[in-house]
């Protein structure tokens, strides 16, 4: 008797403790039914392709086309551009429109910003063998393998392959490959010798710029800054010279930016610059500075250097990185531990961007752990220097490990969460759009930056079949966002996506959400996602939820109202835009302010009809004192316009014009 309470009491305790489980679980909620949820008025001009049984329906705003797409071979690629684009064995089609070319290669390169307010951009994109502006081709020698955009800013027209840049597609001819910079502004870039302005040399007064570095350049009598131009008259041009992207030296100072450093002509022969993410750095071989600002006294000026792009800088004594210190608030130079047998150097000295790791001869330093660990193996550092070793702290070891994420990591054929051993099986870990999964449970990496870092099983989710479904989850039953179930997943599809609600200022405490529109066995589908989830069943006919009815009869291409940018003849005012501004000037009546007449723009659109007659007069923007009003009146006085065509045809046009009212 004694024995089996005994025993039973061991069993109960041993139920209840574990030195290897996982920290809590959540389970997966329903969402909420809202059947009164619709689409906000703002998302109506949104794109969108509608795959019924027999055909395809592009819809754009109150615009409706009939697509004969060839239903087995036609979708949704991804990433697309606001739903302009989709595919078939025909070809791609980009908003509702054909073009029939072949679809491999299909990459959407960037969206460009017209000069018109209100227009929609523009959209370069290219396939294998052709590229293109909207829909129509643009012809040109590009290597369209390597073919992209030369920098980052969708506002640039500045474009690049392996062997040139390009600006509005044509070839910048002389243009320095090897040094050209990425675009500074919307329309200029630089090389080694010369800055270029909408893809030309640039000129200053007449005079011809050239670039010195990433914030500056000259003429042969004026030194410029480079983004938004204004002369800076201490410089000297004739002598002014790069030391590095922020860094220049003319025959008096050298400057940070556009300021004057301390540093003495005389020691100019002893200056040298560094870059690295904590900033840019000078030495003039007795005093160091970042930026101009004199950076510690107790380096070795004339062994100091930086590690690239790394958080490390360096002297003959040592190598340093900048402790957070929590009390004051402040990072301290502190000197990592190394075992230093002798003056510090870089040739035994490298950096494991994958691990957080210094490597210096056979020790590591860890940042997070802030400790040196010694002894790797031969091996480790080979594989180290690849920059495929990854090293955790377990029970006090140096141990190789594969990182999931900060603190989520497998060592030991072990999975280990906040350097906690976990219950999950190592063999079969692996992560899953933004959560992991081995052969039976679903987990959920709480992140936490306090280090209390949790791996939560999540109950509700079928392990074994679950996928990645386009950012969601989706195993054999249904598809889930974090902690919700959406709706079923047989035959699902999702259609398209929508911004919802964007907070409008830091106090804006209401959550962001989006829209999703899917399709499934059932129907059709509008799902609201922001710090919950609503949902609401829009039928098989897609008749609800969209704030209007979708005719039984579509709008056919002849009545389309196409933009201006995609169109192969544009329309114009008769006599051009010289002659339209004059008619505006003339004919507007300017308000006045004590007498004074009013300077302003004013906003439109307005559709152009096949015969030249304008319609649909919208302000998008006016400035107020009636000039909203007064645009309208003008626009109704003009004569007709010389209609759009596109293939040859007539075509209705929606035109978006900027009204300049004494200027």
């Amino acid at each position: 008797m004694y024995k089996s309470v005994l025993f039973f009491i061991i069993l109960l305790l041993i139920s209840h403790v574990s030195f290897a489980q996982n920290e809590g679980f959540y389970e997966i909620k329903d969402p909420i039914v809202d059947t009164s949820l619709t689409l906000q008025p703002s998302l109506y001009n949104e794109t969108l392709y509608i795959k019924t049984k027999n055909y395809v329906i592009f819809l754009q705003g109150r615009n409706q086309v009939k697509l004969k797409a060839d239903m087995k071979s036609f979708r949704i690629p991804y990433p697309n551009y606001e739903g302009a684009f989709a595919l078939d064995k025909k070809g791609i089609y980009y908003k509702g429109r054909l073009i029939k070319t072949d679809t491999t290669g299909f990459k959407i390169i960037s969206s460009l910003y017209t000069t018109n307010y209100g227009e929609e951009r523009e959209v370069i994109w290219k396939t294998k063998h052709k590229l293109f502006r909207n829909n129509i081709e643009i012809e040109g020698d590009f290597d369209l393998e390597t073919f992209t955009a030369a920098g980052a800013s969708s506002q640039n027209s500045y474009f690049k392959d392996k062997n040139c840049i390009y600006y509005d597609f044509k070839k910048i001819e002389g243009l320095d490959m090897a040094s050209v910079s990425t675009p500074i502004q919307i329309n200029a870039i630089y090389d080694k010798n010369y800055v270029y302005i909408d893809g030309k040399i640039g000129l200053y007064k007449g005079d011809t710029l050239r670039s010195v570095n990433a914030v500056l350049m000259k003429t042969s009598k004026e030194v410029l800054t480079l983004e938004f131009p204004k002369v800076i008259p201490f410089m000297d041009a004739a002598s002014i010279k790069p030391l590095s992207l922020f860094y220049s030296m003319d025959k008096n100072f050298v400057y940070y930016y556009q300021a004057k450093t301390p540093v003495l002509p005389a020691d100019f022969k002893n200056v040298k610059v560094w870059g690295n993410s904590m900033g840019a750095f000078l030495t003039d071989g007795i005093r160091i500075f970042s930026g101009v600002e004199l950076y510690g006294s107790d380096y070795d000026a004339e062994t100091f250097g930086v590690l690239p792009d790394k958080p490390f800088v360096y002297d003959k004594n040592g190598i340093y990185w900048f402790k957070l210190n929590e009390k004051e608030h402040k990072r301290v130079k502190t000197k990592i531990p190394f075992s230093y047998d002798q003056n510090f150097t870089l040739e035994n000295l490298s950096y494991n961007s994958k691990s957080r790791f210094l490597i210096c001869k056979n020790e590591a330093f860890d940042p997070s752990a802030q400790k040196v660990f010694k002894n790797l193996t031969a091996a480790q550092l080979d594989r180290a220097a690849k920059n495929n070793l990854d090293f955790k702290q377990v029970n006090g070891e140096l141990t190789e490990a594969v990182v999931f994420d900060y603190m989520l990591y497998k060592a030991n054929n072990k999975i280990y969460c906040n350097d906690k051993e976990t219950s999950a099986d190592a063999a079969a870990f692996e992560r899953i759009s933004n959560f992991y999964k081995d052969k039976n449970h679903l987990y959920y990496y709480d992140r936490d930056f306090y280090q209390r870092e949790k791996l939560l099983t999540i109950k509700g989710i079928d392990a074994q079949t679950v996928t990645n479904f386009h950012g969601f989850l989706a195993d054999k039953d249904y598809i889930y966002n974090k902690k919700y179930r959406l709706i079923k997943s047989k035959d699902a599809v999702l259609l398209d996506s929508f911004a919802g609600y964007r907070p409008g200022c830091g106090m804006d405490t209401t959550p962001i959400s989006d829209y999703f529109l899917f399709k499934n066995s059932e129907g059709y589908w509008l799902v609201l996602l922001s710090d919950t989830a609503k949902i609401k069943y829009l039928g098989n006919n897609l008749s609800k939820g969209l704030g209007f009815k979708l005719n039984n009869e579509f709008i056919d291409t002849d009545s389309y109202i196409h933009n201006t940018y995609s169109l192969e003849e544009k329309p114009e005012y008769p006599g051009g835009s010289e002659k339209l501004e004059k008619f505006v000037q003339k004919k507007f009546k300017a308000p006045k302010d004590e007498g004074e007449k009013l300077k302003g723009k004013v906003y439109l659109t307005f559709v152009i009809e096949k015969n030249g007659e304008l319609t649909n007069i919208k302000i998008l923007r006016d400035y107020g004192y009636g000039s909203g009003k007064e645009a309208i009146r003008v626009m109704k006085l003009m004569p007709k316009w010389k209609p759009a065509k596109d293939k040859g045809k007539l075509v209705r046009c929606l035109y978006t014009y900027t009204m300049r009212i004494g200027f």
